[in-house]
């Protein structure tokens, strides 16, 4: 007889604080994947100075596995994620779908918004898949050497 055992997770977003900022910097992603995202410790200083920005952390139950830089963009008005990561650690689990679902849902409902937005590394074919499996679409436009794409909510 087969047993399939389900663990109960509960995926929730948080913002950065005092209390939890060390916990998003030791988060890393896989050695090849660091040209594709800025470090935790990066967006957390950008944010600082890039005050539109705020930044979460993603957590599996209470256990931080993952980061999301958001915000609306003072130039078009547009809610943006433009940082997402899960760490090393925790990938391969499906904790970056269940945590970008997540993101959207919160993001949705904190800026009341219809359209998201990301930036993608065209070398970036997971993330690409990822993103596309929640509905976003390129929208044929780069920033930068980036590809943007725009989810309808």
């Amino acid at each position: 007889m087969n047993i399939e055992y389900k663990i109960n997770m509960t995926i929730s977003i948080k913002e950065i604080t005092a209390d939890n900022w060390i916990k998003a910097v030791k988060l890393e992603v896989r050695s090849d994947q660091k040209g594709f995202v800025a470090s935790n410790a990066k967006s957390i200083a950008q944010s600082k100075f890039q005050t539109f920005l705020e930044c979460y952390g993603v957590y599996e139950n209470e256990q931080m596995v993952g980061f999301a830089a958001t915000g609306k963009n003072p130039e078009d008005g547009e809610i943006w994620i433009a940082r997402y990561m899960i760490g090393v650690q925790y990938q391969g689990k499906g904790l970056g779908k269940k945590g970008s679902q997540k993101l959207v849902s919160f993001l949705q409902e904190k800026h009341n918004c219809s359209k998201i937005f990301l930036d993608v590394d065209p070398e970036n074919k997971a993330a690409i898949n990822l993103y596309k499996s929640l509905g976003f679409k390129e929208t044929g436009k780069l920033q930068g050497n980036s590809l943007i794409f725009e989810l309808n909510l």
